[in-house]
């Protein structure tokens, strides 16, 4: 089986416009103008939503069976096959969010009410393309054929978990909840103390889905359309010191610095983790443990708290400029400090170490997304 990790940047790129041009070309006309749009609309290429909406492009509702499989050829062809596993997985699971919700007989739950957009010309410098729909977006901006930015990223689950008896039918974002529990677990005394910046974890990230990152921003600050409304209030509605301590800050970004994780691993064997499939060689990991260990700059924040209600989602966000977007896999120096992880637990046991599966968020932040 041949997938990205076993592919040059270069190889990948190619494939890539390749499978584009396959798509855009299998396309009628009235299709192919909502699915090929211009990339100097800047303001709609780096528009992006996690949650459901109508957007530019066009859904896989609206194409055959063999323009689906073009599209899936393309989609596939910017990840690694686990990751492609875990997007068809969640997007499978919108049915299961239909029958949740009463059964809804309109598209607005459907595996295929999810948007495909080519920005540019496949081939021509640069380029790009999105994939959206509830819980997957997927963004990737290719220049001198190689991807340049494959961000933002998003990929969640609802419900999170589907067990049965004592087996799990489905968990589409264990890899990432899994890690982000054992560092939260590896943490004690003033780390721990650090690390966990409020007690109340917030109804959704800070920043949510805006286009660039702001340099502050307090929960509810964020524009949002309707849909988030309820969340919104909800943000707003905390207490001011909690909303204080759940604040994002772009140049001091608050929680347990990269260095004393560093030093946290020192002696300790080198424990690998499956990569979540982001670009050619497997870099760019949204786990925690793997930036963190081994970057510099980096920071994590955890926040703990109950929110039962809101128990049936599990996210995993990258907003940050992909460690494959740089040659030597580094992040660079100058936009370093302003990244931090964001982990979202709750309902923490009186057991140190052990965290419920209530309730869990990740996300990593940077002040451009390289678009």
């Amino acid at each position: 089986m041949t997938t990205t990790a076993s592919r040059t940047a270069a190889d990948i790129a190619s494939r890539m416009t390749e499978a584009a041009d396959a798509w855009l070309d299998s396309l009628d006309d009235d299709q192919r103008a909502k699915a090929s749009l211009s990339f100097d609309d800047t303001a709609e290429r780096t528009s992006w939503a996690y949650f459901p909406r109508l957007t530019k492009g066009l859904p896989l509702l609206e194409m055959d069976a063999r323009q689906q499989k073009l599209a899936h050829a393309l989609i596939a062809g910017g990840l690694s096959f686990n990751a492609y596993a875990k997007v068809v997985t969640v997007m499978a699971s919108e049915s299961l969010v239909n029958l949740m919700e009463q059964g809804r007989l309109d598209a607005f739950r459907d595996p295929r009410r999810y948007f495909l957009a080519v920005f540019g010309s496949p081939g021509d410098d640069p380029w790009g393309w999105r994939f959206e729909g509830h819980h997957v977006v997927l963004n990737f901006t290719l220049a001198g054929g190689e991807i340049v930015s494959p961000t933002p990223l998003f990929i969640g689950a609802q419900p999170a978990e589907v067990p049965h008896g004592h087996a799990m039918v489905l968990r589409p974002c264990a890899e990432e909840e899994d890690a982000a529990r054992e560092l939260l677990g590896a943490l004690n005394g003033e780390r721990r103390r650090q690390a966990v910046i409020c007690e109340v974890a917030p109804p959704d990230f800070v920043i949510m889905n805006s286009p660039v990152v702001p340099d502050a921003a307090l929960p509810g600050d964020i524009e949002a359309p309707p849909l988030l409304a309820n969340i919104v209030a909800e943000a707003k509605a905390i207490p001011p010191q909690q909303r204080e301590a759940l604040r994002f800050e772009r140049a001091r970004p608050r929680g347990l610095p990269a260095s004393a994780l560093a030093s946290m691993s020192s002696g300790c064997p080198n424990r690998s983790r499956p990569s979540n499939g982001i670009g050619s060689s497997g870099r760019g990991s949204t786990t925690s443990t793997s930036h963190g260990r081994e970057k510099t700059g980096l920071g994590v924040r955890i926040t703990t708290g109950s929110r039962a209600r809101r128990s049936s989602s599990s996210t995993t966000t990258l907003k940050t400029m992909s460690t494959t977007s740089t040659p030597s896999g580094a992040i660079p120096a100058a936009t370093s400090a302003a990244i931090s992880f964001a982990i979202t637990f709750a309902a923490a046991t009186s057991v140190p170490g052990l965290i419920t599966r209530e309730r869990i968020r990740l996300t990593a932040e940077e002040s451009h997304y390289g678009h």
